[in-house]
């Protein structure tokens, strides 16, 4: 089932350590963000996500200036270790006063832009890592690795909280992140030993610090993958302010909240591990990647229609279970072996723009877009029905994805 080589296997182990660490160290402060987001005021929340959109785009050039002038193995540690410390600045800071309100914002945001921006960094030394017929093998079980950390996560949050406080969480995580400090640097290790000739590359790319945005803006194909994540990233934070909206009303206290978001993180990421470690795999292996990417437009779609007809709190947590499973088991594995066909400079560069900036724009769209329809549509089903069509757009921006890379997969492998 799983059909691993040999040699692949001590590479596999760290990979799936690698992420495992890394989504661990993120699911525990998730559920603490959500809360943050509640005690600030729903209403504030489009605002919270175009800072982050603005503070991800001052962000990329620095992430391009150092990956043009540092080497992989030196640049991708010092990533890791500089979030474990801002961890530990909150630690202290929540020790303090854990409801003041201009800290919780700040934490919103950083939370936003960290969770995006290690998991780039993680998945473009990933498909540095590995070529494009083991990322179709094995990035399924990578992927595993990091739900069965997400699944970790919330445990811990959900278990602990009560006992140790909001606070005490914190430096928890970025004891897992020191983890994934560990583990690149065994890959880095590993890949000079035993890699390809392009994971053995080490040198720093070179360039400008603004070439990532340069190379999105002139390869078609990468705009069409900015498309389908815009979207997607739209869909997704309307449901996630629907939710917010109803937990708000549905439950009274900060615990009880904070326990809400930890059980249902900790049901999706046990959906999303079942789904990884007995679907992903098999599903690119024997179709490719057209269902794989289709199966969060499709969901998208199917998931609206629903939330028209009923718009209650337990539908739209169902949804979001299932769109999230979507998304870490098929869609983004999917996406990402997009990547393994395209140079070291695509996957490093433009990869970090387009899973950073431009995700984070399609969340602020979906945030301000989530504030003007609700004045429009003042209730949760009106505003799904009238959002139906974005599903149905991205269903054909993701076929024509699928067919571009086997056609640009078909032409390398050309004599």
């Amino acid at each position: 089932m799983i059909n691993v080589e040999k040699k692949e296997w001590p590479a596999l182990l760290g990979s799936f350590a690698y992420f495992f660490c890394l989504l661990c160290a993120y699911y525990i402060i998730r559920p603490v963000r959500d809360e943050m987001g509640i005690l600030i005021g729903t209403e504030k929340l489009s605002q919270l996500f175009t800072v982050v959109f603005f503070v991800m785009l001052a962000l990329t050039p620095v992430f391009g200036w150092l990956i043009t002038r540092f080497p992989r193995s030196l640049t991708l540690p010092l990533v890791y270790a500089f979030f474990a410390l801002n961890l530990l600045g909150f630690w202290g800071l929540f020790a303090q006063n854990a409801k003041d309100k201009d800290v919780a914002t700040v934490f919103y945001v950083w939370v936003s832009v960290f969770n995006l921006f290690a998991v780039s960094v993680f998945w473009s030394f990933m498909v540095d890592l590995w070529d494009e017929p083991q990322s179709k093998r094995l990035f399924g079980i990578i992927a595993a690795g990091g739900t069965s950390g997400a699944l970790l996560g919330p445990i811990i949050t959900a278990s602990l909280v009560k006992n140790i406080g909001v606070a005490n969480l914190l430096p928890i995580s970025a004891l897992f992140l020191c983890g994934c400090i560990a583990a690149l640097l065994y890959l880095s290790s590993w890949a000079r030993r035993h890699g390809t000739a392009k994971a053995k590359e080490e040198k720093a790319l070179g360039g400008g610090i603004l070439d990532g945005l340069k190379l999105v803006l002139q390869k078609p194909l990468l705009l069409w993958m900015c498309a389908l994540l815009l979207l997607m990233a739209i869909a997704g934070t309307l449901m996630y302010f629907e939710q917010q909206r109803l937990v708000a009303k549905a439950f009274s206290s900060s615990t009880e909240r904070t326990q809400y978001f930890a059980q249902l993180d900790l049901v999706t990421n046990a959906v999303v591990l079942l789904v990884e470690i007995f679907f992903t795999s098999q599903v690119m292996k024997r179709f490719g990647l057209l269902p794989a990417l289709l199966a969060l437009p499709v969901l998208t779609v199917v998931g609206f229609i629903w939330l028209a007809v009923n718009p209650a709190l337990f539908v739209i947590a169902t949804l979001l279970v299932l769109r999230r499973a979507a998304e870490y088991a098929l869609a983004k594995p999917a996406r990402e072996v997009l990547f393994t066909v395209l140079s070291k400079e695509e996957k490093y560069k433009a990869k970090n723009v387009i899973d950073t900036v431009v995700h984070r724009a399609g969340d602020a769209t979906g945030a301000w877009l989530s504030t003007a329809l609700k004045t429009l549509a003042p209730s949760t089903g009106e505003v799904a029905a009238m959002l139906t069509p974005v599903g149905l757009v991205s269903c054909g921006v993701a076929w024509y994805l699928a067919r571009a890379h086997e056609l640009k997969q078909r032409d390398a492998s050309a004599p």
